[in-house]
């Protein structure tokens, strides 16, 4: 059950307009660039228990297994998050757009109804 937007506070409204905002799939690219560089760096740091091992198995060398490896965690780490934040986003710029029709259609019933009092005002004068 959703609530009426006249019913969501200044600071929820301030939060669904940022999350409306947000770009998913420049939130992707972040991932595969930055998050590449960091799970490497960590694969790095803990190598004797993360890659070194998997590279003695497989027979494979290394740096190989290092990069590969890599590669396919912020690869689902990328395709996890963009899973996750998609619909949220969309539910979000949706709730945005009636939030904005809703402002649009009071001020004009607002308008509207200045109007008519002025037409009245005239009429009777």
């Amino acid at each position: 059950m959703e609530r009426s937007l006249e019913h969501f506070s200044r600071k929820e409204l301030a939060h669904i307009a940022r999350t409306a905002k947000r770009n998913v799939n420049s939130e992707a690219v972040l991932i595969l660039t930055a998050g590449f560089a960091l799970i490497m760096v960590c694969m790095f740091l803990l190598g004797k228990f993360t890659f070194l091992p998997i590279a003695a198995f497989l027979g494979a060398g290394p740096t190989v297994v290092w990069v590969v490896g890599s590669v396919l965690l912020s690869v689902i780490w990328c395709l996890g998050h963009v899973t996750v934040t998609r619909p949220k986003v969309a539910r979000t710029r949706a709730l945005e757009a009636q939030h904005h029709k809703e402002r649009f259609e009071s001020r004009q019933q607002a308008l509207d109804a200045k109007r008519a009092t002025l037409e009245d005002g005239k009429n009777t004068v």
